[in-house]
């Protein structure tokens, strides 16, 4: 996680507070610092490869968490790298608790050099997102509010709550 992905995090955290619960940090490998190591909640890191730090290793398609139980969901430069990213959304909401909050993260077109390479748990890194599509998302996952979409030039934020 870069410098500018931690000052996001920081900010919409604080923007966008979540209930008190748990939070969970889908596609939580530690590349140069994850959630885990920035918010001040107890973060359980979720991921395919098991790691020093990660509390579950899962498919982020189909998490092994209760319904309704999550306070919180990170994912930050995750989306691109699975087969599905609708499917991924939907599964972020269906375990987050009413009154939850998702704060998704992922790539755009403008990101240089990233397209087609294989260094993240060795799996191809295939999709780009932009604010509508971001938006497109979480409209089908069916959150309840989408509080905010956008972000730099490089890289497109969702905030949503269930």
């Amino acid at each position: 996680m870069d410098k500018s992905n931690r000052r996001m995090v920081r900010a919409l955290r604080k923007e966008y507070p979540h209930p008190v619960g748990i939070v969970l940090d889908v596609g939580g490998y530690d590349v140069s610092g994850n959630v885990a190591a920035i918010l001040e909640d107890e973060v359980y890191s979720v991921d395919l490869v098991m790691q020093d730090g990660l509390s579950i290793v899962a498919d982020a398609h189909c998490l092994p968490v209760k319904c309704n139980s999550c306070a919180a969901v990170w994912s930050t430069s995750t989306l691109q790298y699975v087969d599905n990213p609708f499917l991924m959304v939907s599964e972020i909401r269906r375990v987050l608790m009413p009154g939850g909050i998702a704060y998704l993260e992922a790539p755009t077109s403008e990101t240089p050099g990233l397209v087609g390479r294989h260094w993240r748990n060795q799996v191809q890194d295939s999709f780009r997102f932009y604010p509508k599509g971001m938006r497109s998302m979480l409209m089908y996952a069916r959150f309840d509010k989408i509080l905010h979409v956008g972000g730099p030039s490089d890289r497109v934020w969702g905030v949503a709550e269930k």
